[in-house]
Order: C-alpha cells, then structure tokens, then sequence
C-alpha cells in the first residue's frame, strides 16, 4: 500500500511542478483565465498533504490494520466482505446488511 501511495505522491509533485511552471510563464494572463488551472493545483496539493499525512501514520504504525480486525469489525457492523476483485483495493466489496 505505501509504494502505491508514494507513486501518487511523487506524481502529484511532479504534475504540481510543470503547472507552477506553466503558470509562471504566462504572467501577463489575467487571473480570471487562470482561476481552474489555480482550482486544480488547490486539489492535487491538498490530495499530496493528506497522502503524506496517511504514510506518516503508517510509517508510524498509528495507521494500522489485519485482515481478522477487519472481518470483526465487518461482523460488529454486519457487513459483509465479498471477495477481492482482480483489480479490489485489498479489502473486496463490503456491504451493509440490507444494502445492495
């Protein structure tokens, strides 16, 4: 999970860097056509902080997790947890009891 979340990280800084770049070499353009490039930048930088908050706690080991506690908590919840798709985040489909 953290080398996912670190190619997104490094993606994001990258992409926020050629825009910046973008940006800078059009200062004479007046803000107003500028303002969704600036919406977009505003996005990816507040993604890039909580990624690197999210790997800060696991480096931490604040952020941790088992497949048994998930099941537990699945079950204290009545959910349950439908097998992993080929592509699944890890975790498979959970649904509440009752929900489609």
């Amino acid at each position: 999970m953290t080398a996912r979340l670190e190619k997104r990280a490094a993606d994001l800084t990258t992409s926020l860097a050629a825009d910046r770049e973008t940006l800078q070499a059009v200062p004479e353009l007046p803000r107003l056509f500028l303002l969704d490039e600036e919406y977009s930048i505003a996005v990816r930088e507040a993604e890039l902080k909580w990624i690197e908050d999210v790997l800060a706690a696991l480096r931490a080991g604040e952020l941790t997790w088992s497949e048994e506690w998930i099941r537990t908590v699945a079950e204290k919840m009545a959910w349950t947890i439908e097998p992993e798709a080929p592509t699944g985040s890890g975790l498979g489909a959970i649904h509440s009891e009752g929900c489609p």
